[in-house]
């Protein structure tokens, strides 16, 4: 039996509220709906001075971007958080990256090519200790960070940009 076009429209809805809604990661999700301390670790930032984790963001709510140098699928998270409109500044505020495996100058160089962030924003994991706090499995890798807790994550890229963006941009309008 074919669905009548009422039923796709219903599913369709359905698919793209559970879309917009921010994923919830079982390794993060404690018991109930408590988030998981952000980690300790430490990065280096472009100028190579030692930043611990604490003094990642000042944000209340932030995004946590765990890439890697030459990351094709990386480069479809910064074009999901790309956008065109007056929000680009508050969210390039909003976003931490960190790559992993690079040193500051690499990292420095990666950040050339996403010019909507500030230097700022920039982060070298050489000696990976974030990604072992995190338990980064694979680039890309985004965390959901609100008030110093990791509330979500989301490894890899999404089945489509649009869904990505739905995703990231739901949670950084927060």
């Amino acid at each position: 039996m074919k669905p009548t076009t009422r039923a796709r429209a219903l599913m369709l809805a359905i698919l793209l509220a559970l879309a917009a809604a921010p994923p919830r990661s079982a390794a993060y999700a404690l018991q109930g709906d408590a988030a998981a301390a952000l980690p300790a670790f430490a990065v280096k930032n472009l100028d190579d001075a030692e930043t611990q984790s604490d003094q990642l963001s000042a944000r209340r709510q932030w995004l946590l971007v765990y890439v890697q140098p030459n990351c094709k699928p990386c480069e479809e998270v910064f074009n999901a958080l790309r956008r065109d409109d007056d929000a680009q500044a508050d969210l390039s505020q909003k976003v931490v990256v960190i790559v992993g495996g690079a040193t500051a100058e690499e990292a420095g160089e990666l950040a050339e090519h996403v010019t909507w962030l500030p230097r700022s924003a920039w982060y070298a994991d050489p000696s990976r200790q974030a990604a072992a706090a995190l338990s980064v499995k694979g680039a890309p890798t985004v965390y959901g960070v609100r008030q110093g807790k990791v509330e979500w994550e989301l490894k890899g890229t999404k089945a489509t940009p649009r869904m990505l963006k739905s995703i990231l941009g739901t949670w950084s309008d927060g």
